[in-house]
């Protein structure tokens, strides 16, 4: 009978909603110790959320990661929490939790701003920076590059502007190498493809070439 009831519990912990696995660093806010928490001036982004919440479940590991990078920055400008919303109905009617997971920004418990981007670190963080007035702490997320700016002369994400200007193998072939880096890591998945197939034409008609120029003509 114990190692039946030892198995049951086993088998009940592996089946538990996995929502509360990835958090170590994120302050469990409830009803007891929310308004203690929310000290004047202090600054809270909140997850409202439901143990079934699949996509709860999902932005688990990247709220987790948010708050270990906020609460071992120094100095520390925000805390991270969560609040059960199907355990403290309270707090979810006070704040008006439409849905799950909702995020919203507090500074000493009053509202800032609600948060409805990409549920990953990089843009979390963006938004707390943004809110709070505070220097980027994380990488941005990749912007749409401008129409005639980022490289030199106009050129997309830094491709290399023109093809040297000094003669001999030495230069071209930084030229080549300077290319080939910008297009295994700037360029955009077309760029780098319609360059590749250029590139194949381009070798393609220069063997060609070069194979009817050294064929001597058939004697008649």
């Amino acid at each position: 009978m114990v190692l039946l009831h030892l198995a049951f519990v086993a088998i009940v912990a592996a089946e538990a909603p996995s929502v509360g696995r990835h958090y170590r660093e994120v302050h469990e806010l409830t009803a007891l110790n929310f308004e203690k928490a929310m000290q004047p001036g202090s600054s809270w982004l909140v997850l409202f959320y439901a143990p079934w919440c699949g996509h709860c479940k999902k932005l688990a590991p990247a709220y987790e990661k948010l708050a270990e990078h906020y609460h071992r920055a120094t100095p520390q400008f925000v805390h991270i929490g969560r609040v059960d919303a199907t355990q403290h109905s309270n707090l979810a009617t006070q704040f008006d939790i439409k849905g799950y997971p909702t995020l919203i920004l507090l500074r000493g418990g009053e509202r800032i701003a609600d948060y409805s981007g990409a549920r990953t670190f990089e843009g979390l963080a963006e938004f707390v920076d943004e809110q709070l007035a505070l220097p980027p702490s994380a990488p941005r997320r990749p912007s749409a590059p401008k129409k005639g700016g980022g490289g030199a002369k106009g050129n997309p994400r830094g491709a290399p502007a023109a093809r040297p200007s000094k003669r001999g193998a030495a230069a071209y072939y930084l030229y080549m190498k300077q290319s080939v880096i910008w297009l295994l890591t700037e360029a955009d998945p077309v760029t780098a493809a319609l360059s590749a197939l250029a590139v194949a034409v381009s070798l393609g008609l220069g063997l060609i070439g070069l194979l009817v120029a050294t064929t001597a003509p058939s004697p008649r």
